[in-house]
């Protein structure tokens, strides 16, 4: 099943991508996938192993996925006439922090991304006109990415956001692949610090 891949914490050098990208909430939680064959679900997954519905803190994951979203990425499917694709969400309660949860709270999944067999990661732009009637982070930006913006998700002055900002553009004017990189909050990571209790190999893996 495919994997998501490692988000950077700096974009990649292109003019066009600064001049317009998404930026989406970064939710906290566990990257889940689901695997998807002719408007079924058939396969789920962690990030780094598949997942069975008796995983004790995962494995809730996978009704809300199925209740929630089957029927309408199955219609998506049939729009973009794909047979395949695997779609990632984000699982997480009100105390989860940096892939931890606690398991009395209740919990949701949120899909953030499509990967279409043969095309990849589908662009943002196409992601919100195809998913945006289902739950997907809140778009926070879309635009220019400057400096003030950068320091105002750092500094935590841009409204509603806990640990940061996945940004999302196109590595080209037409037709280029998706690019993604992440801000963090300096509240969040100052938080990581603590939570990781001096373990610098924790704290990078995690930051």
């Amino acid at each position: 099943m495919k994997q998501y891949p490692s988000i950077p914490q700096s974009p990649p050098k292109s003019k066009h991508l600064q001049d317009y990208a998404y930026g989406f909430d970064k939710l906290d939680g566990s990257n889940i996938r689901a695997e998807m064959h002719a408007g079924r679900f058939v396969r789920y997954g962690s990030r780094n192993r598949l997942l069975e519905a008796d995983h004790p803190h995962l494995g809730a994951a996978i009704e809300l996925i199925r209740t929630r979203y089957e029927a309408g990425l199955a219609a998506i499917m049939e729009q973009l006439r794909a047979k395949e694709f695997t779609a990632f969400f984000e699982f997480y309660g009100p105390r989860s922090f940096a892939g931890t949860h606690e398991p009395d709270d209740p919990k949701e999944v949120v899909l953030f991304d499509l990967d279409v067999r043969r095309r990849g990661l589908l662009p943002p732009d196409e992601f919100l006109a195809l998913c945006g009637h289902l739950k997907i982070p809140r778009l926070l930006h879309a635009g220019p990415v400057t400096p003030e913006l950068i320091d105002s998700i750092r500094s935590d002055t841009l409204p509603g956001i806990a640990e940061g900002v996945i940004f999302k553009g196109r590595a080209g004017k037409q037709g280029g692949k998706t690019v993604m990189w992440k801000v963090k909050t300096r509240r969040w990571l100052e938080r990581l610090k603590d939570h990781c209790a001096g373990d610098e190999q924790l704290f990078e893996k995690l930051r």
